[in-house]
């Protein structure tokens, strides 16, 4: 074999893996989110597509589910939230308990360790000392960041405010809840 033929194969070789290696890298796919860095060139006037969210003019995450309950009690499940930024619920009684789902009936939603999300859920009742209250589900821990919003099973919000959950899978699988009251 001449050493022209062999220079040719090596390089061709090294080209293949190249770009092996930027499929395997770019292969990875997560509903959550991503990270865009624009630049001077970069325009996106309709904004991006990402997951469940658009991100347009400052990147901003939309989506809202809108729903009212006369139930005291609820266990929320994916449909509620997942897509969505926002969840608004007005509860038509005094004190609507709602429990976080089971972490392994979200085994797609933040599929993989350190996978993250943010969401708002806001209480919509206009009466006031209607209380929408958090509570902790099998595999979903739930954290308070304010001990002044926490009750005996959870965290809670009042009529016109909002709670904001910050979100992650752990490497056990389980799901962090990490909960902010706005009271």
């Amino acid at each position: 074999m001449n050493k022209t033929l062999i220079k040719y194969i090596a390089i061709g070789v090294v080209a293949l893996a190249v770009i092996y290696g930027a499929v395997k890298l770019f292969s990875h796919q997560s509903n959550v989110g991503a990270v865009i860095y624009p630049t001077a060139l970069t325009s996106f006037p309709n904004g991006v597509q990402v997951g469940g969210g658009t991100y347009s003019q400052g990147f901003v995450q939309s989506g809202i589910n809108s729903t009212s309950t006369t139930a005291t009690s609820y266990t929320l499940v994916g449909a509620d939230f997942i897509g969505q930024a926002v969840v608004s619920i007005t509860p038509n009684v005094n004190n609507l308990n709602m429990n976080l789902p089971a972490s392994s009936t979200l085994t797609t939603w933040l599929p993989n360790p350190g996978d993250f999300t943010t969401l708002i859920f806001f209480n919509a009742s206009t009466t006031a000392g209607t209380v929408m209250g958090f509570n902790a589900g099998t595999g979903s821990l739930l954290e308070v960041g304010s001990s002044t919003s926490a009750t005996a099973t959870g965290a809670s919000t009042t009529a016109s405010r909002a709670i904001e959950f910050d979100v992650f899978r752990k490497p056990n699988t389980d799901l962090v809840w990490l909960a902010q009251p706005f009271n």
